[in-house]
């Protein structure tokens, strides 16, 4: 089969007796000189170490013509960040000192969600430098290298690029080096456009100021016209050039070079884009886009409108295009926005239909703060919907696979585990480097007792992401701590915590961790912790005081009184209710236990054990009408207990079912179920106490005191061997 050729730099087709890598056009600009720097040698991280001793460098992430870039952390805020070192023979220019000063300054005035953040610039020994923003994350060009985008996705994408661009421009600050590298996607999906500026500090000619007319400043194939005759005296408008080449190849998967179609004639695209892309290529600057907003207008426009609605579009080159009476729903919605609060994202929704990405932006924001009430809910169904209307879209898979397991934590529900585990497979099916596709599939290995595999997935998903909240970490730390691996569990927790984004969430994770490994008092003050970091938060109260529930001290049953009404109060849940009987329970206070197990099962009727705790609770009152009840209970937890056996054994379930089998005065079969878990786990607390339990019903209940001692030898046994 024959070959084609392609030029190194354009990566068009060169003419079969081509000499080199080049093509004529990148030869005869100089793109040999100008994009393929002789290569820099990046000092080593115990090199720079001493020059900056406010920061922890971790490790090197990349070398240009730019200079390098490494991750680093500052330790006394907490963040992660990026520490770019210019070129060191950058410093030969004596006008540069002054000049890079004032340009850092004026970048630093900028102040968008869409534009990575400089917080420091300055010289360190021989290192110019500066400490930027750290993005999680990969570039555009390693996405369109790695995934063919939807057109949905490229407007979603372009639109952050405007209002990012919009924003710099009218901040009198223009990037010249406009490209796919230079355009940063987050782990949420979010555009962050890098290295505005530093282009300019870096194309220097000895003996110069900071730039000259007969350097091209910037990419090739992204310049605009002008900016490849004289860099000097471009305006904002070559960024809109550089934005359209950008949004051709996004759509197309290729560079506009000389003659070019439109758009809509090489890929299956809307072709209303082609007049928004090729009106944003003219090379006349005064023929283009004036601003960037211009372009975010025109492709909401055709976002807001359907193209078998859409009327045909003629080439208008006026500033103000009148845009229908899409613009129209547009200005009702906005004032239905400030008149209808609550409803604005349903009436929204009604006229403008969602995106997949758009769906999968709102679920992951909604997912940030999945305690309060009804978030959940919504994420799932934006995420179902994100799938179903595109089934390759790996966020939306991971992110529903999250969702779901993140209801099974509050309903323990296994169809809700299933489902978590189904999502997961389908976004590592998509993609393998999913790291919350490993993350969710190392939880639910963990909740079925695999650790082998556990420690495995979870470890993947580690190694993807920085997992800036540390959940992944203490998970790995608990695995380790189960496996017997303290050193690893403590370096694994001791890593969590130096995290910088800590959500309630993060110190509730750190709570469990200490409390599996005994320490009790760190335990309740990282949930204590929680609350203080998120005092609406229902979870962080319930699971504070889920851990007071089983202290002995009388002021800490209050404390967790308290706890539990503050969390019903925010959203009243079945493990509120569930919580608030454990303490009546604990407390002899059986009707009182009952009533509140008994609205437990109501708001949540999947869970196996809320039966059997109100069972429990009854089978204690002296009523017969109450034993009845009780019977009844017990044996719908104990047949919901087998069947999950069945499914998902766990030491918890043998012991939940021994105690629900003696408290029916079933002695041999609690014996029995109570023998086979203390040959699986016979180290679990959870049984020891259940064992115990048994041992008081067959006394006191049933008056069958030898059966109870049966038990209470076989407590002695375990806690001997434990």
């Amino acid at each position: 089969m024959d070959t084609v050729r392609i030029c190194q730099r354009c990566r068009q087709a060169l003419a079969p007796d081509a000499v080199g890598d080049w093509c004529p056009q990148c030869l005869a600009l100089g793109a040999a000189v100008l994009e393929n720097p002789v290569p820099r040698v990046a000092p080593d991280v115990s090199v720079l170490a001493p020059s900056f001793p406010q920061l922890q460098i971790v490790e090197l992430l990349g070398v240009g013509g730019m200079g390098m870039v490494y991750k680093g952390r500052q330790p006394h805020l907490e963040r992660w960040v990026a520490l770019k070192i210019l070129p060191l023979d950058s410093l030969e220019n004596p006008a540069l000192a002054e000049r890079s000063s004032r340009e850092a300054k004026a970048l630093a005035r900028l102040s968008h969600p869409g534009i990575v953040a400089i917080y420091d610039y300055g010289r360190a020994d021989k290192y110019c430098y500066f400490v930027m923003e750290f993005v999680s994350g990969m570039n555009l060009r390693e996405l369109l290298d790695n995934e063919t985008l939807a057109p949905r996705q490229c407007l979603d994408l372009i639109l952050q690029i405007c209002s990012a661009l919009q924003y710099a421009h009218e901040e009198g600050v223009i990037h010249r080096d406009i490209k796919p590298a230079n355009i940063l996607i987050n782990r949420r999906g979010q555009v962050k456009i890098a290295d505005f500026g530093l282009a300019k500090l870096v194309r220097t000619v000895p003996g110069t100021a900071l730039t000259t007319s007969d350097v091209a400043m910037g990419t090739l194939n992204y310049m605009a016209p002008e900016q490849r005759e004289d860099a000097q005296h471009v305006d904002h408008r070559a960024d809109i050039y550089s934005l359209g080449v950008v949004f051709y190849e996004m759509l197309t998967g290729e560079i506009p070079m000389g003659r070019f179609d439109p758009p809509s004639k090489r890929a299956a695209v809307d072709a209303r884009l082609d007049e928004v892309v090729l009106r944003a290529l003219e090379r006349e600057p005064i023929r283009r886009f004036q601003n960037a907003s211009e372009i975010k207008t025109s492709v909401e426009a055709i976002i807001q409108l359907p193209p078998d609605e859409a009327k045909p579009v003629a080439r208008v080159s006026s500033r103000n295009r009148r845009l229908g009476w899409a613009s129209a729903v547009a200005v009702i919605l906005a004032i239905l926005a400030v008149a209808l609060v609550p409803q604005w994202l349903a009436v929204r929704d009604f006229f403008i239909k969602p995106t997949p990405l758009q769906l999968v932006d709102r679920a992951q924001t909604l997912l940030e703060q999945y305690d309060e009430r009804g978030r959940l809910d919504r994420a799932l169904q934006y995420l179902t919907s994100a799938v179903t209307q595109n089934p390759s879209l790996t966020r939306a898979h991971a992110l529903l696979g999250l969702a779901y397991w993140r209801r099974y934590r509050l309903t323990q529900s296994l169809a809700d585990r299933g489902d978590a585990a189904n999502a997961a497979s389908n976004a590592l099916a998509c993609n393998t480097d999913s790291d919350i596709g490993w993350f969710v599939q190392g939880l639910v290995a963990r909740n079925k007792n695999d650790l082998t595999n556990a420690l495995m997935c979870l470890s993947r998903a580690n190694d993807k992401a920085n997992w800036e909240n540390g959940e992944v970490l203490w998970q790995l730390a608990g695995v380790c701590l189960s496996l017997r691996q303290v050193t690893n569990a403590e370096y694994f927790a001791e890593k969590a915590n130096r995290v910088a984004d800590k959500p309630w969430y993060f110190y509730n994770a750190a709570g469990v961790f200490e409390l599996s490994r005994g320490n009790v008092p760190a335990a309740i003050s990282n949930l204590q912790t929680s609350v203080r970091v998120s005092p609406q938060s229902p979870y962080a109260w319930l699971n504070l005081g889920q851990l007071l529930v089983y202290q002995t001290n009388k002021d800490e049953h209050d404390y967790a009184h308290t706890c539990f009404q503050k969390s019903l109060a925010l959203n009243p849940t079945a493990s509120a209710y569930d919580g608030l009987a454990e303490l009546y329970y604990n407390a002899g206070q059986w009707r009182e236990a009952a009533n509140n197990f008994a609205e437990a099962e109501r708001l949540n009727p999947a869970r196996y054990d809320l039966p059997g705790k109100l069972g429990l609770s009854l089978m204690r009152l002296p009523g017969a009408s109450d034993r009845e009840q009780a019977r009844q209970d017990l044996l719908k937890a104990m047949d919901k207990a087998q069947s999950r056996l069945k499914e998902a054994p766990t030491p918890l379930l043998s012991a939940n079912l021994g105690l629900y089998q003696a408290a029916l005065g079933r002695a041999d079969d609690s014996l029995a179920t109570f023998q086979q878990a203390a040959a699986k786990a016979p180290d679990s607390g959870q049984l020891l106490d259940n064992i115990k339990a048994a041992a008081e019903y067959l006394d006191l209940v049933y008056h069958a005191p030898s059966d109870a001692q049966r038990l209470r030898q076989l407590l002695a046994s375990v806690a001997q061997n434990k």
